[in-house]
């Protein structure tokens, strides 16, 4: 578990992962965290392994926590479309543990191409979680889609 400088725990966290095939732009891929979810490569830790059938295979990973962890969840919603947003919303009772985790899989393709869309095929990973309360994900992510809403009944 990730402790804060003080000794306390984290109040939410965000790991993200996805895996990156021989055939896919590193770069690309790489680029899109950044410019979507505000995920540097600096913040990413990259493994080499090999694929089910030998082929090369690039496990990326970041772990963001509390302020790091707020805002690649207000960049993940803030790059949703309405309808996106919408389903995230519908889905959350079903994309919810019983430790209040909550899994998020996005369209790694689409990320690539600048739209965040909610996708099970080859997806990136997003685990939300909290060391101190098991609600908290869910009350940050459902307080940060109703602000992404507000925003776009005013405009």
């Amino acid at each position: 578990m990730h402790m804060l400088k003080s000794g306390a725990r984290h109040r939410l966290k965000v790991d993200v992962s996805l895996y990156l095939h021989a055939t896919e732009d590193e770069d690309k891929v790489l680029d899109s965290l950044d410019s979507i979810l505000g995920i540097g490569r600096d913040e990413v830790v990259m493994d080499r392994t090999s694929g089910h059938h030998g082929n090369p295979v690039i496990i990326v990973r970041a772990t963001l926590v509390d302020e790091e962890a707020v805002e690649v969840l207000r960049e993940l919603v803030a790059h949703m479309d309405d309808v996106e947003r919408e389903r995230l919303n519908r889905s959350l009772k079903d994309i919810i543990d019983e430790r209040g985790r909550i899994y998020i899989r996005l369209d790694k393709q689409g990320l690539v191409l600048g739209k965040v869309r909610i996708g099970r095929k080859d997806p990136v990973e997003l685990m939300v979680s909290s060391g101190v309360r098991k609600e908290e994900p869910a009350f940050r992510l459902a307080e940060i889609l109703g602000a992404a809403k507000g925003k776009g009944e005013v405009s």
